[in-house]
């Protein structure tokens, strides 16, 4: 397995700044000389290089949290490969009793939306969304979910949407919230 890095999907004028940042263990600054949409790449070209190295999880948050732009399962499979108390330590810290946590989905018809990875604490965030997508045939939906702490990934309010990442392909039965609150976007 192969632990020199592929830079491939950053910009040639700046792989010179990715192997100081490589040299420095900085995943922030790896993730943010790829652009959004080669992060995803930088990351699975990358896996066991990133992992020798200690900065895996460090990629994955920042990949995640500034830009997904991968399909849900590749997310999914990423989240998998992450050690769970290392990813943890990358935002902000995880509660230490159950939470409740809400998911915005533009059309609930598609349940395979439901089981995503990013939820908030905040139900009107979530609302905001769910609304922010829809389409005119959409039947836009809010749901919610108890979280035990050890099925929160990691925890970051970044963007102000008081983000919770959480393995909701390992958590219990979802509810949809009746009437959906009120969609309030996020400062």
């Amino acid at each position: 397995m192969p632990t020199e890095p592929n830079f491939s999907a950053i910009p040639p004028e700046l792989v010179n700044q990715a192997w100081k940042a490589w040299e420095a263990g900085d995943a922030f600054v790896l993730m943010m000389l790829t652009g959004n949409q080669h992060r995803g790449r930088l990351l699975f070209d990358n896996l066991h290089s990133f992992k020798a190295a200690g900065i895996y999880e460090a990629a994955l948050f920042n990949a995640y949290t500034h830009g997904p732009h991968l399909r849900p399962r590749d997310w999914q499979f990423l989240f998998t490969l992450a050690d769970r108390e290392k990813l943890a330590t990358c935002g902000d810290p995880l509660p230490s009793n159950p939470i409740e946590v809400y998911r915005g989905v533009s059309d609930r018809r598609h349940r395979k939306w439901i089981r995503g990875l990013s939820w908030t604490t905040n139900p009107n965030t979530a609302a905001w969304f769910a609304i922010r997508h829809a389409r005119p045939y959409a039947v836009p939906a809010v749901y919610s979910l108890r979280v035990k702490p050890e099925e929160i990934l990691c925890i970051t309010n970044d963007r102000e949407e008081e983000e919770v990442m959480v393995a909701a392909w390992d958590c219990g039965r979802m509810k949809r919230l009746e009437p959906m609150p009120e969609s309030i976007k996020p400062d």
